[in-house]
């Protein structure tokens, strides 16, 4: 059962309780709209948690503080933010009207198309890469005798400025920047064949910074990180996984006294208690939680190799920041877990059963 689900019934028992029955009539029409809400609501990666926090408050009668997904994670840094304001190199118009007979002239006329130039990011920093590599093989052409010099100091002046250019496109590639924003929402489901597709986008741009002169199909990688949102929802799951089981735990830290084990016998809460564990945490948030981990652990790989080569301080932060939260979540669930190994010792319920 969902948090909604549960919030649901609290609402009808409340409602029935306490309307007056000349009221009825209302109290039904009020009925029906909450439950139509149920059909309307849809579980994610993180209600399990709500739904467990929820039965532990109605099982021992007491009132838990809501479940929030407060503080929030880091925000990516604007792009004014990490967009350096060096300008590109360029050359002389009729220069570059004379370079058809070269692969230079092609590639400077595709960035003077309308498409290319909006062209930004990564896609431009190797189509730049490429432009250098092309106006000195250019220059060594015969019929670029008259203006060598221009396109070697041009490759040249396009060649010192590498670093700025670099950190121009990770300030502004659109499929790097949604793949590292956290999500609205979290994954509704694990899927590692999704997973799969949007990593393997992933760390084909971070081998491809390793050497950034190789020619790959980059755009193609690109394209998948731009459109696919399981990694900003992955995010997302992680990090609210994270937030909430640490609330959770302060919640708890001494379940076993209120589920009355440290007395003698074991009463009925205690048992409740440990069937809605079983029920949720064992055969469905553990589950989901090992998954994300499993998955978050590649991605946090990746990240880090992305941190090591940004070149702004502001992003290393920010990529750092988000790989801890593999050791993070880990260490949340860790500390959620002891407290009700703790109830089952107490309570003499064997582990996992």
């Amino acid at each position: 059962m969902s948090l909604v689900d549960n919030t649901i019934l609290t609402s009808l028992k409340l409602l029935f309780t306490r309307l007056q029955p000349k009221r009825c009539v209302n109290a039904w029409t009020v009925a029906i709209l909450l439950v139509s809400l149920v059909g309307c609501s849809q579980p994610s990666t993180v209600s399990s948690l709500h739904d467990l926090h929820e039965r532990v408050a109605f099982t021992l009668d007491i009132e838990l503080t809501p479940l929030t997904f407060e503080p929030r994670p880091p925000q990516l840094p604007d792009v004014r933010v990490l967009k350096p304001t060096a300008s590109t190199p360029t050359m002389s118009f009729l220069t570059a009207l004379q370079l058809n007979h070269c692969r230079a002239g092609q590639l400077i006329a595709e960035r003077n198309s309308a498409l290319g130039r909006l062209d930004d990011g990564f896609s431009r920093f190797q189509d730049d890469q490429s432009l250098i590599k092309a106006l000195r093989q250019c220059a060594k052409s015969p019929k670029s005798e008259a203006f060598a010099a221009e396109l070697i100091t041009a490759a040249q002046q396009l060649s010192d400025t590498t670093s700025a250019r670099l950190a121009r496109a990770f300030a502004t590639d659109k499929g790097f920047r949604h793949a590292l924003t956290m999500a609205a929402t979290p994954l509704v489901t694990i899927s590692d064949t999704e997973f799969s597709h949007s990593i393997s986008a992933l760390n084909a741009v971070t081998s491809w910074l390793e050497e950034p002169n190789t020619a790959v199909d980059l755009n193609q990688h690109l394209k998948v990180l731009a459109q696919e949102n399981y990694l900003p929802q992955l995010m997302r799951s992680v990090a609210e996984s994270s937030v909430l089981l640490a609330q959770f735990y302060e919640q708890i830290d001494n379940i076993a006294q209120p589920a009355g084990c440290l007395s003698k016998g074991v009463p009925e809460r205690a048992h409740r208690l440990h069937s809605a564990f079983i029920s949720v945490f064992i055969k469905q948030t553990q589950g989901d939680l090992a998954d994300l981990q499993r998955q978050y652990q590649r991605f946090s790989e990746a990240l880090n190799t992305l941190a090591m080569k940004a070149p702004q301080p502001e992003l290393k932060r920010y990529i750092n920041q988000w790989a801890l939260y593999d050791a993070r979540l880990t260490q949340a669930t860790k500390s959620f877990v002891q407290p009700w190994q703790q109830f089952f010792e107490a309570c003499g319920f064997k582990a996992g059963r």
